[in-house]
């Protein structure tokens, strides 16, 4: 169970308080005076997504051994170039945003783990890490800016205080 899955539970059975500040921003009070800004925190990944996606599509346009038409038809179904296909969904709970998650055509996860038909995982094969070194590069800042945001809440929330 998530951070915030504990908070709602919490605070359906009475035990904190969820309110709305004078701007109905959706906050949610944890024990002492610190809230969660759910809609500050949307904002922070509704603008880190674009940057992330970006430098992805970037990643994966150095990739030129491959197609050369915007896509091919395997079978019954259309697979596009690489960077074309990157995408970003979020999942929200509770209004906040929980999970970013990128989709992209799958042989992007062949090309990053280095096979292929007839290329095993064991046999030699050059792999283009084009994925993880992105991800790796911009997590730190969402972790930063959320932290930022939210640090006072997150530390009443798991009861670590100084006393």
């Amino acid at each position: 169970m998530s951070l915030f899955d504990n908070i709602y539970q919490n605070e359906l059975f009475g035990r904190r308080d969820a309110r709305r500040n004078s701007n109905s921003t959706p906050m949610i009070q944890t024990g002492g005076n610190y809230f969660f800004n759910i809609a500050g925190q949307n904002e922070i990944v509704k603008a880190w997504i674009p940057k992330v996606t970006s430098a992805l599509k970037s990643s994966a346009a150095t990739l030129v051994d491959g197609k050369t038409k915007s896509f091919v038809m395997r079978g019954e179904q259309k697979e596009r170039k690489l960077a074309d296909s990157i995408a970003a969904k979020t999942k929200e709970e509770y209004g906040a945003i929980e999970r970013v998650s990128f989709t992209f055509e799958r042989h992007g996860v062949f090309v990053h783990k280095g096979v292929s038909r007839g290329h095993p995982i064991t046999s030699p094969r050059e792999k283009i890490e084009w994925f993880n070194p992105v991800i790796e590069r911009y997590v730190p800042e969402l972790a930063n800016k959320l932290a930022e945001l939210n640090a006072d809440a997150a530390v009443d929330a798991t009861k670590m205080k100084i006393r």
